[in-house]
């Protein structure tokens, strides 16, 4: 039973990509070029919602710093994938900012 389970959600997570993949993209790139430095990454006062009356993340703030480990460690359906997909730009988020080392995530190509 426990394999079964992990095979649904690896081929959840495929058609979410392939579905991705496929699908124009809404988010606009910035233009600034990202200046390598340490790849501290902070979320700072972060809201983001998947629909509009009940937001996920509200007054978010994370930091994971270089050079440690860093674990996001919740109950499932709390957002952990969510902050890995708001990292690599494949959501956007409504309010304030995520920084990769001071520097504004949207802002940058």
């Amino acid at each position: 039973l426990r394999l079964i389970n992990q095979i649904l959600r690896q081929l959840e997570t495929y058609k979410d990509l392939q579905n991705f993949i496929n699908s124009p993209s809404t988010i606009k790139d910035g233009n600034k070029i990202y200046q390598y430095k340490q790849w501290k990454i902070q979320f700072k006062n972060l809201f983001f919602s998947y629909k509009p009356d009940k937001p996920l993340f509200e007054n978010l703030y994370l930091e994971f710093l270089p050079q440690k480990k860093n674990a996001l460690v919740w109950h499932s359906g709390w957002g952990k994938s969510t902050i890995i997909k708001l990292i690599l730009r494949l959501y956007d988020y409504q309010k304030w900012h995520i920084l990769i080392d001071n520097q504004k995530l949207k802002e940058l190509k």
